[in-house]
């Protein structure tokens, strides 16, 4: 994964340019990654994961991790947010989510486009 940017609630209902908004974000604008640059264009591959509403979850065991999301609140403050192909078993989420005290965690249902 080079880059990811999104969000749960969207600022239009214009599809085209949500979409376009969120590419350029994980591409040029994601924190963790220098900005793409245009050289490597040729060999990125574009996925997208368009996420579904989240809904609290009590048991984290009862999760499908292969179509389901989950955003996890820790009591630091921090919050994370793994689509399915991030989590891929519980015990990568287990190395994941490391030694935080999680405090919330809601699923959502995830549809990947490749």
């Amino acid at each position: 994964m080079r880059g990811c940017f999104g969000a749960f609630h969207h600022k239009t209902g214009d599809a085209e340019l949500t979409l376009r908004e969120y590419i350029n974000g994980a591409l040029f604008l994601d924190p963790r990654y220098p900005p793409l640059d245009i050289r490597e264009l040729g060999e990125t591959r574009i996925i997208l994961t368009v996420a579904g509403d989240l809904v609290p979850v009590d048991d984290i065991n009862q999760v499908d991790f292969s179509r389901y999301g989950l955003m996890i609140s820790f009591e630091n403050g921090e919050k994370i947010v793994l689509v399915p192909s991030e989590i891929r078993s519980r015990d990568r989420l287990d190395r994941i989510i490391g030694s935080g005290m999680v405090v919330q965690c809601a699923a959502f249902r995830a549809v990947t486009i490749r």
